[in-house]
């Protein structure tokens, strides 16, 4: 147990060194006590994931914009996010089990697009 504290101990300490101090400060300067950019994130992530699940497309403006951006302020219940979260997820779940969308890709497809992309976008070199 001794060992499995200490070792605790240093990764803490680590980091608290290496993280980034103005994003710790706007995390507990709102008083929610949780990241809210992760958070955020997360919930954008799985919005989208159903969105393009349920043949949608990928839509970067978000029309829960103003949603989000309380999420990121802290003016959200912690509890009150996971619980959505974990909602999110078995609706993405559900939604990807019923898509006419394949299990699996061709991994050699996606390369050869992922390079014509590369090269249109950054020019041939």
């Amino acid at each position: 147990g001794y060992s499995s504290y200490c070792k605790d101990y240093k990764e803490y300490f680590e980091w608290v060194e290496k993280r980034n101090p103005e994003r710790y400060n706007d995390n507990m300067g709102h008083g929610g006590n949780y990241d809210g950019k992760n958070l955020a994130h997360c919930h954008r992530l799985l919005d989208m994931a159903i969105e393009i699940g349920e043949g949608k497309g990928i839509n970067i403006r978000r029309n829960n914009r103003e949603e989000l951006l309380s999420i990121r302020k802290g003016e959200w219940d912690y509890d009150k996010l996971v619980e959505d979260a974990e909602n999110k997820i078995k609706k993405m779940d559900e939604v990807f089990e019923s898509s006419n969308l394949p299990k699996s890709l061709d991994r050699d497809f996606l390369n050869e697009l992922l390079l014509k992309i590369r090269k249109e976008y950054y020019g041939k070199k």
